[in-house]
């Protein structure tokens, strides 16, 4: 077996990175669903600006899944090359100077930068050409010409072997495709451009070059080089930017959380605590009346005046502290809080009330009016 010096993660790696911005997005979104369904009623905006999100994210993360075919590609090429010798060292994915090569394979048959492309159907380019096409069926897709990467691998990977003092070696270039269903239809002079079935003839054809030592020394060497700008290049390049991204996305759902504002339970204080506390003047409770409700919708407030109209419905009570309910505050009682009023409603009528919750505007057929949503008999004090 082959001495796999670093293994193929490039291309995954790069799908979760780019993959991130649209996870993100989609908590977030999701994030926002929830807040909204936590209100009484559902805040329909904030939903729908939940679900536009969520389909942004989940768009952005399916945009980048040519990186997962790719990876796919690369992969089988890595398993065949796995498969030659103990004397010959297999490098994958790995960034020489300002190029990302696929594969770099050192053996006694000589040292090889080796492009690999995962792609289906039929594949036409000359090798001068800048760009290549690929057709299937009917459609057919611009490419670029991978030799011209092939050849650019090759020098950057020659250039590094010259300046740690291998002047006399000669990078092969090698274009392999991986896919099964692939067919090519080209034209290259100067560089091998084969199927992966062709892989292992197109190596056994070379002549032996250099000595196994030469090429333990050379892949040494070359391991060394990788390793140290992997973990010099990995922070600034990958991991600070992303969590940068990602602390921006939570602090600013963190701040749509705290901006809404929640009906929370009063903590009940017992009388002795009430007596063994210092006494303090409370802060000055402000109170409105129900003819000014519209101006606050969307606040928890504490409302006054007097009650004339009850109704008891299937969904929810109502009382009103005007003869025109559908366009003046309504107090609001739903159905899953019946049980907190056990004698009902009718015991408010006629009485001057105060009344503590969250306003909210409610539209309904062809008329809009304030609401507050009361929970709990606490929230009602009558005689006010």
């Amino acid at each position: 077996m082959a001495r796999i010096m670093s293994r193929q993660t490039r291309l995954t790696a790069v799908f979760w990175t780019k993959s991130i911005p649209g996870l993100v997005l989609t908590i977030a979104g999701l994030g926002l669903i929830l807040i909204s369904t936590s209100q009484h009623p559902t805040d329909i905006k904030v939903a729908v600006i939940g679900l536009v999100i969520i389909g942004v994210g989940v768009s952005l993360v399916f945009r980048n899944k040519s990186f997962l075919i790719g990876a796919k590609g690369e992969k089988m090429v890595s398993n065949a090359l796995a498969g030659f010798p103990e004397d010959w060292y297999v490098f994958n994915d790995v960034i020489v100077g300002d190029t990302q090569i696929d594969h770099i394979l050192i053996c006694p048959k000589g040292v090889y930068a080796i492009e690999t492309k995962h792609y289906r159907g039929t594949i036409s380019g000359k090798a001068d050409a800048p760009d290549w096409w690929q057709f299937i069926q009917s459609r057919q897709t611009k490419m670029y010409n991978p030799i011209r990467q092939a050849f650019h691998h090759a020098r950057a990977l020659g250039k590094y072997l010259q300046g740690v003092g291998y002047n006399e070696i000669w990078v092969e270039p090698v274009v392999v495709f991986s896919h099964p269903e692939v067919k090519l239809d080209v034209t290259s002079p100067e560089a091998s451009v084969i199927y992966l079935s062709q892989l292992k003839k197109l190596l056994d054809s070379r002549k032996q070059d250099m000595s196994p030592q030469e090429c333990a020394d050379i892949s040494a060497n070359l391991n060394t080089y990788i390793v140290w700008d992997t973990k010099k290049s990995r922070l600034l390049t990958r991991w600070l930017p992303i969590s940068v991204f990602i602390i921006a996305i939570f602090v600013g759902v963190w701040w749509v959380i705290s901006e809404r504002p929640v009906t929370t339970e009063a903590p009940k204080e017992s009388v002795t605590s009430q007596q063994d506390a210092p006494k303090t003047e409370a802060p000055k409770e402000i109170v409105i009346s129900w003819q000014d409700a519209s101006k606050y919708v969307g606040q928890i407030k504490t409302v006054q005046g007097k009650i004339i109209r009850t109704y008891s419905g299937d969904k929810a009570w109502e009382m009103n502290f005007d003869g025109n309910y559908k366009k003046t505050l309504t107090v609001v009682i739903f159905s899953k809080y019946f049980s907190n009023f056990p004698n009902g409603i009718d015991k408010y009528r006629d009485e001057s009330v105060r009344l503590k919750g969250k306003i909210v505007s409610n539209e309904y057929e062809n008329y809009s009016r304030p609401q507050i949503i009361i929970e709990r008999p606490e929230q009602i004090e009558i005689g006010k």
